[in-house]
C-alpha cells in the first residue's frame, strides 16, 4: 500500500448492502466506534480512521477497506471499469504512472495519482472512466498490478493530455455526431459487416497491441486523437486501419468491426467515395490493405 495514502488518516471499512430499487449491491463505508460499526461520511473527518486501526478492524470483521479523497489532499483516482477492455485499461495506467491496483471485482483498475492542475470531479460511466478528487470514497484492495510504482507519483502534463484526449476529445466528437447526426441510416457498405466477424475479441485485441512499439500512438487513434496526424482525420483513420491490419492479420471484415468499435467512427465511414460504389471505409480499409 502507498506510503503516501498510509500516512493519512482518511480510512474506513466497507461493506456491500442490498438498498431498494439498486440493481446490485453499494459498497458503504464505515468506521470503528469502540466496538460497534457507525456509518462513515466524506464529509466528516470525526468519522474515519488512522489505516492500522482500518486495517485491523477489516480484518477482524471480514470488511474492505477504503480511502476518503478531500479537497486537502493531493490526490486524484482514475477509476476505470470493465466496460474499457482490460489491454486497453493497463494501457492507460502505465501511460498514466500513478500507484495502480485491481478493483474488488478484480475487472478495473484504480489509479492513483499526484496531480496540482485537475480539472475537478468527473464521472462518466457510459465511457467506464471516472475520476475523482474530494468529497469521495474509494475502495482500496493493496492488490497492485505487476507494472505499478510503489508510491502515489503522477505528471501534470502527461495527465492534461491524458484527461483532454480521454474526456474533452469525446465530448467534441459527441457534440458533432449529434449534431450532424442523419434522419436515416447512411448505412451504404455490404450487409455482412453489420454483425460482429469470427475472432473478434477487443480484449485480445489491446492485449496483441500493447506487445508492440506503437501502443501508445494506437491507444491514442482508437480514443480518437488525430494529434500524431498533424490533426487530419482521414490521415489518423488510416493510420488506425494500418495497425488493425497488423494485429488482425489483414482481414478487412475484421479490421472494420474493430474500427466501429473505436472512437473514430463517424457517419463519413460509410458514406459512398468513389464511382465503384466504395464507401469512405472500404476505401480506407484497401488503402491500408495495399
Amino acid at each position: 500500500m502507498p506510503a503516501a495514502l498510509r500516512a493519512r488518516p482518511q480510512w474506513v471499512v466497507w461493506q456491500l448492502e442490498d438498498r431498494p430499487g439498486q440493481p446490485k449491491p453499494t459498497k458503504v463505508p464505515y468506521h470503528l466506534d469502540g466496538d460497534r460499526l457507525r456509518r462513515a461520511a466524506s464529509n466528516d473527518p470525526g468519522t474515519w480512521m488512522g489505516f492500522s486501526d482500518a486495517v485491523a478492524a477489516a480484518q477482524r470483521l471480514g470488511l474492505g477497506i477504503g480511502f476518503i479523497l478531500t479537497a486537502e489532499d493531493p490526490f486524484i483516482c482514475v477509476d476505470i471499469d470493465a466496460q474499457v477492455p482490460l489491454g486497453l485499461q493497463k494501457m492507460h495506467a502505465k501511460n498514466l504512472g500513478g500507484y495502480c491496483e485491481y478493483s474488488p471485482s478484480h475487472t478495473g483498475l484504480h489509479i492513483w495519482l499526484k496531480v496540482d492542475d485537475i480539472p475537478g470531479t468527473r464521472r462518466k460511466v457510459s465511457s467506464g472512466y471516472e475520476i475523482y478528487q474530494q468529497l469521495r470514497f474509494m475502495t482500496v484492495t493493496g492488490r497492485r498490478t505487476t507494472f505499478s510504482p510503489d508510491d502515489v507519483e503522477g505528471s501534470n502534463e502527461i495527465f492534461g493530455r491524458w484527461y483532454t484526449r480521454v474526456f474533452l476529445t469525446e465530448d467534441l466528437q459527441k457534440a458533432a455526431r449529434r449534431k450532424n447526426a442523419p434522419a436515416a441510416s447512411r448505412w451504404k457498405t455490404d450487409p455482412d459487416l453489420k454483425d460482429d466477424p469470427e475472432g473478434k475479441n477487443t480484449e485480445q485485441l489491446f492485449a496483441a497491441a500493447a506487445q508492440r512499439a506503437f501502443a501508445d500512438r494506437f491507444v491514442r487513434l482508437w480514443e480518437g486523437d488525430s494529434a500524431d496526424s498533424g490533426g487530419d482525420r482521414s490521415s489518423a483513420d488510416l493510420a488506425l486501419c494500418n495497425y488493425l491490419a497488423i494485429l488482425t492479420q489483414g482481414r478487412p471484415r475484421l479490421m472494420d468491426a474493430y474500427f466501429r468499435d473505436s472512437g473514430r467512427m463517424r457517419d463519413k465511414w460509410d458514406r459512398r467515395h468513389s464511382a465503384d460504389g466504395r464507401t469512405y471505409g472500404q476505401i480506407t480499409i484497401d488503402k491500408a490493405l495495399s
